[in-house]
């Protein structure tokens, strides 16, 4: 399942220990919103826990940390877990600014991501022409 407005793009789709959300785009104030109908309806459906992929979110304020922290706290509640499992510079930025990178992921020292496996922001070395 896919939804997206003018900022942002989030793709649900099923994960190994249950839901994975990828953010795509900016999540602030005016997309807010659209992540938390989708992680309400996550925490709702009692599968399992919820992995964030934020490898392509290119922007990531307080409005939106709040949506995930609350997500987190109502999960936890439910003996479930969120945690971010890829993240962007933006978005690694974001969490350590606001102190909550120990609490959602990923953990202290990791590189920022992408679903390439390779660190963001790096590509693959082409042969050197001789």
């Amino acid at each position: 399942m896919s939804v997206m407005n003018e900022e942002l793009r989030v793709v649900v789709g099923a994960s190994e220990h249950g839901v994975r959300v990828k953010i795509e785009g900016e999540l602030d104030a005016a997309s807010a919103r659209l992540l938390l109908d989708v992680l309400e309806a996550a925490v709702d459906s009692e599968v399992g826990d919820v992995e964030i992929d934020m490898s392509m979110t290119t922007f990531c304020n307080s409005a939106g940390l709040a949506v995930l922290l609350a997500a987190h706290r109502q999960l936890h509640l439910a003996g479930r877990r969120l945690r971010i499992v890829h993240a962007s510079r933006p978005a690694l930025r974001s969490l350590d600014l606001f102190g909550t990178r120990p609490l959602l992921g990923p953990p202290p020292g990791a590189e920022a991501i992408s679903e390439s496996g390779r660190p963001v922001g790096t590509t693959a070395l082409a042969a050197d022409p001789a």
